[in-house]
């Protein structure tokens, strides 16, 4: 995943977000991309689209404005020794890494997925429907 790409949104959402306080940019964007590389982000969404949140996935994948998540729910969607090593790399605890995950996850995917229609095939299925699902958003 490029890491400028991270690093404009993990940037941009501390700015507009100030209950983080001052985190460490580099620390969140090595946290997220240590998280982001051991797990699959295609096995991810689709797991979250198969539990119920097809809509929040699809919002993401789309050119639209992006659902949120809540924090819990990420949390239990990702593994726990993953999510616990992010908390560690930014220095907050736990429940406080999912909000910041839950605040630039979506946007990361967003803008994956703008670059990579693929992405949106390989989460929803279909050949092309990616490029279909972006037209209507």
């Amino acid at each position: 995943m490029n890491t400028q790409m991270i690093m404009q949104v993990v940037q941009s959402y501390l700015q507009n977000n100030k209950t983080f306080g001052n985190l460490d940019i580099n620390s969140v964007v090595n946290g997220i991309q240590g998280l982001l590389g051991g797990i699959d982000i295609k096995d991810l969404l689709s797991k979250f689209a198969s539990n119920g949140l097809g809509d929040i996935v699809s919002s993401w994948l789309g050119s639209g404005e992006n659902k949120s998540i809540d924090a819990s729910v990420l949390i239990q969607a990702l593994p726990n020794e993953k999510i616990e090593e992010f908390a560690s790399k930014v220095g907050l605890p736990t429940d406080k890494a999912g909000e910041l995950l839950s605040g630039v996850l979506p946007q990361i995917v967003d803008k994956v997925s703008n670059e990579d229609s693929s992405l949106i095939d390989s989460v929803l299925g279909g050949s092309g429907l990616g490029d279909t699902l972006k037209k209507f958003f």
